[in-house]
């Protein structure tokens, strides 16, 4: 039973630690992004707007504004309200709360393993 704990926690953990990494490309992205090009709102959604279905939109963001797919999507799942309110100054901010998260997480993580160690 103990070993099945342990593996749905690994398999957890790893999934978890694959979305907190593909946030951190997203916002890395979309800061790129958003410092090259003032108007980026605006083309962003002239790009959905024109976009007959989602996965057209996300195509057409991809190679209209070079980001990922993983990106397109994020920008595809936000409230029109939300696009429209970003900035650079904005995702920066964001990105800065994702380091201090991360940070936060990694400490945790030592904090575990000197407590496993303990253990042993």
């Amino acid at each position: 039973m103990n070993c099945d704990f342990f593996q749905i926690l690994d398999e957890h953990f790893a999934t978890i630690c694959k979305a907190i990494a593909d946030r951190g490309l997203i916002l890395k992205e979309l800061k790129e992004v958003f410092e090259k090009d003032e108007k980026i709102i605006d083309k962003i959604i002239r790009i959905i707007r024109k976009s007959f279905e989602l996965d057209d939109a996300a195509l057409n963001l991809q190679s209209e504004l070079g980001i990922s797919e993983m990106a397109a999507k994020y920008i595809l799942k936000m409230p029109l309200s939300d696009i429209t309110s970003l900035d650079s100054h904005e995702i920066k901010k964001m990105l800065e709360e994702y380091k201090k998260q991360v940070l936060k997480i990694d400490e945790t993580v030592k904090d575990s393993e000197e407590y496993y160690q303990s253990f042993q």
